[in-house]
């Protein structure tokens, strides 16, 4: 959402323009590589709640292919203030949730991949996506 400066200690501060959408580096860095053309797998963790399932629906609305392992947890949410300037102030709800190597997703259609971009997972998944 947008807002004219960073919240003050005590003051309430107008935003402007919210949207709920995926978020996180892996999760914008998927959509936009999928709409510019690209063959797009994410592998991620999400909370089986609405949040979780409207994440998914929207990366693969965008032609992302989704792998998630699903959890109990709350999926992770994020309020983000963008200032005039274009900075960013980012505050978190709720813990990171990450695939573990163990999940029972797809790990073998990496092995054909050109590249991978990795921001969460255990080490695990990390060997998995490095494989």
């Amino acid at each position: 959402m947008s807002v004219p400066h960073l919240p003050v200690r005590g003051k309430i501060l107008q935003a402007r323009d919210p949207f709920v959408h995926a978020g996180g580096g892996g999760a914008v860095a998927a959509g936009v590589l999928a709409e510019l053309g690209a063959e797009v797998d994410f592998y991620c963790a999400l909370g089986q709640d609405a949040d979780g399932h409207a994440a998914a629906a929207q990366l693969e609305h965008r032609g992302v292919r989704v792998h998630v392992a699903w959890r109990e947890q709350a999926t992770r949410r994020a309020i983000t203030f963008l200032e005039p300037s274009g900075e960013r102030t980012i505050v978190t709800l709720g813990d990171r949730l990450e695939p573990h190597g163990a999940d029972d997703l797809e790990w073998d259609r990496l092995k054909d991949t050109g590249s991978v971009y990795f921001t969460a997972g255990d080490a695990a998944a990390l060997r998995l996506a490095n494989a």
